[in-house]
């Protein structure tokens, strides 16, 4: 779905037996602690994921740097940029994810 850029998931006719339906007290799902709680440590965990596949392209991203391919195409300043602003970016999701896990494991 990605790949196509399309994000809805339109499910019909769908039966789902009452033995696979769970009902969350309240209103609202969320207000019950344990909803929050999954959501809250699914979050962090989905984000780590992400951020695990950006290190390893940033690797990736040095590792071809180092080897020089395209080397003869390439503009040292525009390089060093663009080097910048990954690692500032990839700098920022750890940090960010990193405070989210320590304020979920500090309550």
């Amino acid at each position: 779905m990605r790949g196509t850029a399309r994000h809805d998931l339109l499910l019909e006719n769908v039966r789902v037996p009452a033995a696979g339906a769970t009902r969350l007290e309240g209103s609202a799902p969320m207000r019950d602690p344990k909803a929050t709680n999954v959501v809250r440590w699914f979050l962090a965990l989905v984000s780590g994921v992400y951020v695990g596949v950006a290190e390893e392209a940033r690797a990736e991203a040095l590792r071809a740097l180092g080897k020089g391919r395209n080397s003869a195409h390439r503009d040292g300043a525009l390089t060093d940029v663009l080097i910048g602003e990954m690692e500032a970016a990839f700098l920022t999701a750890t940090a960010v994810r990193d405070s989210v896990v320590a304020c979920l494991a500090d309550p």
